[in-house]
């Protein structure tokens, strides 16, 4: 079988992070398989690269387009899989109008992802494949965060994401401010890549300031903001160093940082998106939430995030509660990798599953 696998898969962000794991998964497999980038914003990291960029598009069997909705278009031979991540009760129209139109089947990360498509109108078959998240098993390292804010004993919650509503950082510094203060021993470490714009990391430090302004509490817990991007070796760092890895985010297909702090054995505060109450352990401190309106995306396109979808609000005193006992158990004496996770999530693993889709649709 030939499989072209077509994605934005040189950029530094969730989805190409995803995609590619589902190409080294398809590596795995006995399939001739050839890759194109689709660039779509951005500059392309060119060192990301692989054998299948060299293969040509003549005789494919399968198309996988690992993309949004939005750039589907039939293949000109073969059978045409989409695959990609949603995190709200509601799929745009025009998106579902493009799936029943350009493809023979799609792929999504979990099972409300597939619940979500099936309501909304999808009409071609829906499968589920998770993705595989490639870790590189290497020596923990523990180290400082900053060695100005922190010693070795300083406990660390840390948050690794974007900056924009469904994120939900305001509730998570919200929560952090109000529960501990400069008298206890902690750190909330919150790396949200905005490379050279200043713009956006202007509006972080805002936040955060705004935040202990509208407390008026005058006495507040120390806060980091890494704001470069980062390559994978000094994410794993982060990893390394972090304790408690919180989010209170409103919606996640996967959440990779996640699944990369549960695989390397920190504990978990997080809402119960999709993503994290498919796949990870049940020892992840989830905070009771409730659906509520989508609001407030103003950097995306109107039609894509609008209230008609609803996301997940956090009971925030929970949230306290459960980042105070973290810190009363103390920091993580000895981190051990999660082996039964991570072979779940192996690139032969997920490469059986995402191959038997495709025969399934030839």
């Amino acid at each position: 079988m030939k499989i072209a696998y077509l994605a934005n898969y040189k950029e530094i962000s969730g989805y190409s992070i995803a995609a590619r794991g589902y190409i080294k998964a398809l590596e795995t497999q006995d399939v001739d398989l050839a890759c194109r980038n689709i660039q779509i914003i951005g500059n392309a990291n060119e060192e990301v690269c692989f054998e299948g960029e060299k293969k040509d598009l003549m005789g494919v069997d399968v198309t996988i387009l690992n993309t949004l909705p939005d750039f589907y278009q039939k293949a000109s031979s073969g059978k045409t899989i989409g695959l990609f991540c949603w995190e709200t009760t509601h799929i745009p129209e025009r998106w579902v109008k493009k799936i029943n139109k350009e493809l023979d089947a799609v792929v999504v990360f979990n099972m409300s992802e597939k619940f979500v498509c099936e309501k909304c109108g999808v009409e071609v078959p829906v499968y589920v494949v998770a993705p595989h998240v490639d870790i590189e098993k290497r020596e923990f390292k523990r180290g400082t965060i900053n060695s100005e804010l922190m010693t070795k004993d300083t406990y660390v919650f840390y948050n690794i994401s974007d900056f924009n509503a469904r994120k939900n950082l305001e509730d998570l510094i919200m929560c952090y401010f109000s529960e501990f203060r400069s008298s206890d021993d902690c750190i909330l470490f919150l790396h949200v890549p905005c490379g050279e714009n200043e713009g956006r990391r202007q509006k972080i430090c805002d936040l955060i300031e705004y935040t202990k302004q509208s407390l008026k509490i005058g006495d507040y817990a120390k806060v980091f903001l890494s704001y470069a991007f980062a390559s994978d070796s000094e994410i794993f760092d982060i990893h390394c160093s972090g304790d408690t890895f919180v989010t209170l985010s409103r919606g996640e297909s996967w959440n990779i940082p996640l699944f990369n702090a549960c695989a390397i054995g920190n504990r978990i505060i997080s809402t119960p998106c999709a993503g994290p109450t498919d796949f990870c352990p049940m020892d992840i401190k989830f905070v009771d939430s409730h659906l509520s309106p989508v609001h407030d995306m103003f950097e995306y396109d109107q039609e894509i995030y609008t209230g008609k979808g609803m996301w997940l609000s956090s009971n925030m005193s929970e949230a306290m509660k459960k980042m105070r006992t973290q810190f009363n158990m103390g920091r993580i004496e000895e981190k051990k990798y999660n082996t039964e996770l991570l072979n779940k999530y192996s690139a032969e693993s997920v490469g059986e599953k995402l191959l038997e889709v495709a025969k399934k649709v030839l």
